[in-house]
């Protein structure tokens, strides 16, 4: 039980010390006059977004249910894409069987005519001395 209550306040002393540490960065940030400036800015603007949204919070969720119908759409979409790229992709499965068997009864079909013709059925040329 003492061990445990050590490395909770062992924990607890790092957390003061990581939190002091970023406060201390935040502080010293702070020096640089554009830092300034862009932390006020958007500390204004943070404040604005609180405000409109306690005054108006209807808007607010109007505005989620929008994007979220937006998203699902987009999903939807996406979904469909997909399966139809998958049905696609199963189709070129299927070719490269169909076009094997198809090179092979070509091939076959030219072994045929070529033992039907002969060195006989072929005209030769005759030359003239």
């Amino acid at each position: 039980m003492t061990q445990h209550f050590n490395e909770n306040k062992k924990n607890s002393q790092f957390t003061k010390a990581v939190l002091l540490g970023a406060l201390a960065g935040a502080v010293i940030s702070l020096f640089d006059k554009e830092t300034r400036s862009s932390v006020a800015v958007n500390g204004k603007s943070f404040a604005s977004g609180v405000k409109n949204f306690l005054l108006h919070p209807d808007g607010v969720l109007n505005q989620v249910k929008e994007a979220t119908g937006t998203m699902r759409s987009t999903v939807e979409k996406i979904s469909d894409d997909v399966s139809f790229i998958a049905d696609k992709v199963d189709e070129f499965k299927e070719v490269p069987s169909q076009l094997v068997k198809m090179v092979i009864d070509t091939k076959e079909s030219f072994e045929q005519d070529k033992g039907s013709n002969t060195s006989r059925d072929i005209p030769q040329k005759q030359t003239m001395l």
